[in-house]
Parts: structure tokens; sequence; C-alpha cells
């Protein structure tokens, strides 16, 4: 125990002591400091106060060499020409041109003196010759380390710059991510998966194909009608809500499917009737109906592209958050993406009778997106490649086909001397398909060894749905392929 008590004694007085020996540098350093020394060392950048530095340190120090030496002021002929040390001080400060201002400030004072006859009239060359050449060596020296130290800068402010710039990204990244974020609790589904799942709920009655009747085949009733309230329900999150269909023109109070708790349907309720007159999706904030009461918060028929209304879709309770436009059109897209599915159009008949090779899916989804297009301003985009009929090009056309989206619907037509791959994007605009044909591009060029489309004789046309009615614009594209 003793020895353990002297050992702590021991580091104690060792630890007060170093800090003493700190304390005691530090203040002995506070009179002087190398560092304050050699900032008055270190090169300046140019401005009026350097030339006033110039005068006043060249003549100051001709003062002091005058007060030591009155009969040799300039102290020529000495061992160390002392006075030069001045303008090498403003030459490693400012640079050569302080160097040579100086330096003829001290020639002038030379042929002051020897006009008074205060020195020899006889020029010292070796002096000055010396003394310049010192200090312009020192000037260019400055001016070197300065053209650095100025590039240094530069690229440290373009470094900070950038960084600022990063920063500034990053911080939106985050904020952008964040609402993401949030977008996916509050809509964790979007337009086109939904549109995914009606295709691959809804089978198309592929026996309208020989309905010679011309009438359309109106549904009795909404199938999968639990399939699209689930996804109704999942993407507007929807509380309380119901779909009733519409049977020899009479709404149905019997629900074919339901969210949430047990209402009824009140046919007479403002916003019902409003959405059935109009046959247009209504809500609270209707202009219409701003003064009604109603016990709904959005009604909204399902109508076929061929005008035919199928039911009706009532919401009683939402989360006030999920109520908005976004939400609305969304809801609005679905019900008539549905309705067209259920109801065979003679639309899609007469599409099929002028394109008769034409799949029935493309035919309808091509009507359906462009009901979408001239109703709620959702583009979709129709690309078509062209490839020459040979071994190589009908590989490439196998391929085009097996790498196509889930989303996409495609028509692949054949000629005696090229094929044609239709490709139906729904929901995307031709930005998008630029990205498409690049990364079949590069598809390609890792599976076949290709560097580009043309150069193996791919040719794409793309052109918007629902510019013009489809049948013209079937017929149009059609043509630049050179399908008859």
């Amino acid at each position: 125990m003793p020895s353990l008590t002297q050992n702590n004694t021991k580091t104690e007085e060792e630890s007060k002591s170093r800090i003493m020996r700190t304390i005691q540098d530090e203040k002995q350093n506070a009179g002087f400091n190398p560092s304050r020394l050699a900032a008055l060392f270190a090169p300046k950048e140019s401005s009026r106060q350097t030339w006033i530095e110039v005068f006043i340190i060249t003549l100051g120090t001709f003062g002091i060499c005058t007060f030591f030496e009155p009969n040799n002021p300039l102290l020529i002929g000495m061992a160390f020409p002392w006075l030069w040390l001045a303008p090498t001080v403003l030459a490693l400060r400012y640079g050569s041109l302080a160097a040579l201002a100086s330096a003829t400030i001290l020639l002038v004072i030379w042929f002051f003196l020897k006009l008074e006859g205060q020195i020899p009239d006889t020029f010292p060359g070796q002096y000055f010759l010396g003394g310049l050449t010192l200090t312009l060596i020192a000037g260019e020296f400055c001016d070197v380390w300065t053209g650095r130290f100025n590039r240094i800068r530069s690229v440290n402010a373009y470094l900070s710059e950038r960084l600022d710039s990063l920063t500034h990204r990053h911080f939106l990244l985050k904020v952008s991510s964040e609402l993401l974020e949030q977008d996916l609790l509050t809509k964790p589904m979007t337009l086109r998966d939904s549109l995914t799942q009606l295709r691959q709920l809804i089978v198309m009655p592929h026996a309208s194909h020989d309905n010679s009747s011309g009438q359309a085949t109106i549904p009795t009733d909404l199938k999968n009608a639990s399939e699209l309230m689930q996804i109704l329900t999942q993407a507007c999150q929807l509380e309380s809500a119901s779909l009733h269909a519409e049977i020899n023109s009479q709404i149905q109070l019997t629900a074919s499917s339901r969210v949430g708790g047990d209402f009824e349907l009140v046919l007479d309720d403002p916003m019902v009737v409003y959405a059935l007159t109009h046959n247009q999706l209504c809500h609270v904030q209707t202009d219409a109906l701003f003064e009604s009461q109603s016990r709904y918060l959005v009604v909204a028929p399902l109508i076929a592209a061929n005008g035919c209304r199928l039911g009706i879709f009532v919401v009683e309770r939402m989360p006030f958050i999920a109520l908005n436009q976004d939400v609305l059109q969304f809801m609005h897209v679905t019900l008539n993406y549905y309705a067209d599915a259920l109801n065979t159009s003679s639309e899609v008949r007469g599409m099929l009778h002028h394109f008769q090779d034409c799949p029935y899916l493309f035919a309808s989804e091509l009507l359906h997106l462009d009901r979408i297009y001239r109703e709620n301003g959702i583009t979709s985009t129709l690309v078509a490649l062209v490839f020459e009929k040979n071994d190589r090009q009908q590989d490439l056309f196998a391929e085009a086909m097996r790498v196509r989206r889930q989303l996409d619907v495609v028509w692949a037509i054949q000629r005696p001397d090229h094929f044609v791959l239709l490709t139906l994007m729904p929901l995307y605009n031709q930005r998008v398909v630029t990205g498409y044909l690049k990364r079949l591009e590069q598809h390609f060029r890792q599976h076949f060894g290709t560097q580009s489309l043309s150069e193996v004789g791919v040719f794409s046309h793309a052109v918007t749905v629902g510019i013009s009615p489809a049948i013209e614009l079937m017929q149009t594209l059609l043509v630049q392929c050179n399908v008859d």
C-alpha cells in the first residue's frame, strides 16, 4: 500500500510539473511568436497599400542608415549592404514590381545626394547591380509562389463550390427520399400496378369477336368486384366504401362488394343524384354540390367507352389526407378501365375489323389508353420496331419479344420480307421510349455483339396514343412500317 501511494504522488507531481512547463512556454511565446514574424514576410496581394509600404519602408530604412552613418547613408563599400534588406523584404512580400520600385527610390536618393555633394560623383555600379539582382531574385521567388498559391486557392474554391453543390444535392435527395417514403405510405400502389392487376383479373370474352349483332355486350354483374375493391382500398386507403352494379337501368341496392361497415345506399342523396345525372365523378369539394349535404365523400359511376353505365362506386369514409386530386384521378381511371374491360365495345370490334390479325387484348388496351388520354391527359406510347427477315434479325425479334415489360402489350406482325413488333407502353410518354430503346440496344450488344439498332437494320417508330383516333393512328403507323 505505501508503494502505491508513493507512485500516485509521483504521478501527480509529474503531471503538475508538465502543466507548469506548458503554461511557461505559452507565456514565453506570447511575447515573441515566430509565426507572427513569418507572417510579416509572407506574400501579400498588391493593392494601394502596397505602394505606400514601398515608400515608407524604403525611406524608413534609409533614415535609419543615415542616423548611424551620416557620411555614408547608402552604406556603399561596407562589408554587407544593409540598405538592400528593405527592397528584399518588399520583393518577398509583393513581388518583382515592388522590388524594382524600391530600387528605383534608392537610385533617386543617390542622385539627389550626388547633387548635394554628400557622396562621390562616381556611380557605384556593382553596388546597385548586386542589390538589384538580389531583389529581383527574391521578387521572382515571390511571384512564382504567389502564382502557385493562387492556383491552389482556385482549386480549393472550386472544390468548396462542388462540395456545397453536392451537399445541397444530397439534402435535396434526402428530402426527396423522405417524400417518396411518405408517398409510398399514403399511396402504396401506383396506377400502373392497378392496371396490371386488373388486366390479370379480368378475362376478356374472346367469343365476342364473332358477335355479328353490332351491339355491345353488357354484363349483368360486376365481375371480380371484390378484387377491384381490394385494389382501390389499398391504393386509396378506403375505410368504408361499396360497389353497386346497374342492371336494366336500375342501381342495385345490394352491393357487389364492400369494405368497412355495412351502410345503406341512398339513391336520392345529392351526390348520388349528381353522379348519375352527369355521369361523372363527384366529391365533397365539387362546386355544384358545395351547399348540398351528403353522407358520402366520393361517388363515381362506372362508365364504359361507349357511354354504357355499369354501376356506381360510393365512398363513405376515407382519411382526409387521402382525399386529394391524385387519388381522385387514380380512382376515376381505374373505374373506367375496369368498366371498359367488362364491356365488350363495338369500337373494339371495329378495330378488329380493320386489323384482322390484331390481338383482342392489344385492340382493347389501345382503346382504353386512348380514352384515358382524352379524359385525363395521361399519355401512353405505341412503339414499332421493324426487323429484316433473316436468321439474325429473327433472333433479335424473338429477344425483343422476350424482354418486354410486364405492363406492355405487344402485337407481332410477320410479313414475307420483314417483321414488325408493335409495343403498347401504357402510361409512359415518348421520353421513356428513348430509355426503352437504349436498354434494348444494350441488351442486343451484350447478347449479340451489335453496336446499335440501325447498324443491324432495326428501325423504330413511336407515336403518342390519343393524338388521333385509334384506327387512324394504327393505319398511319403501319404504313410507316410498310405493313399493308
